[in-house]
């Protein structure tokens, strides 16, 4: 490396710092994300962490294990490293414990990538409709409208883990053209919503 590149990047390294700095502030220094060292001893801490709680319920079981596709190891291995939410921590535990165990059979590679992108308040909506019936917006959110929590919704809609129960109607009409009677359908928004299958069958691999 030249003189000049050096200078190059240590100015880069300058300038970003400064920049975490103004953008994040307190929060910032608190966690030391000023260096990267500290960044990655934090990463290494939630992954240990997390290992320690999967090895506990192999332990604890007496599991048979069995390789694990890389494009499963991977992901969990760079998302649980982010994860210190405790909720979301157990999940991630569960839900690899559920692709070691040989009994368990679990081949889809799915879930990692859909787990790493939900919110433990996301989980605790899921669970809410798992243990009822169709249940409406205010019913999660009586102080509606509050566009953070239907950003939540929204997102379980898009990752298809919940869906919005449809009201249908149906009508007799005649054809304008030939008069021949014809059945009208239209699905009316009941904003009421229900947990789909997959979402199920993530909240049972996440399960112990």
């Amino acid at each position: 490396m030249t003189s000049i590149e050096s200078v190059a990047i240590e100015k880069s390294v300058e300038t970003a710092q400064g920049l975490f700095n103004k953008l994040f502030g307190p929060s910032f220094e608190e966690y030391g994300l000023m260096w990267a060292d500290n960044v990655k001893v934090r990463r290494l801490r939630n992954q240990i962490k997390n290992l320690g709680k999967i090895d506990k319920i192999v332990s604890e079981n007496n599991l048979t294990l069995k390789d694990v596709n890389l494009k499963v190891l991977v992901p969990y291995i760079e998302n649980v490293s982010l994860e210190e939410d405790e909720v979301l921590q157990d999940m991630w535990a569960n839900l690899m414990t559920s692709y070691v165990d040989s009994s368990k059979n679990l081949t889809t590679t799915v879930y990692p990538g859909i787990l790493s992108q939900l919110s433990s308040e996301e989980v605790r909506i899921m669970n809410e409709l798992r243990n009822s019936r169709d249940k409406s917006f205010r019913a999660f959110y009586p102080d509606w409208p509050d566009v953070m929590d239907k950003r939540r919704l929204l997102n379980l809609l898009r990752l298809g883990l919940i869906e919005e129960v449809h009201q249908i109607e149906q009508r007799e009409t005649s054809n304008r053209i030939t008069g021949a009677p014809e059945l009208e359908v239209k699905y009316k928004n009941t904003n009421k919503f229900r947990q789909t299958e997959f979402g199920a069958s993530l909240l049972d691999v996440c399960e112990r």
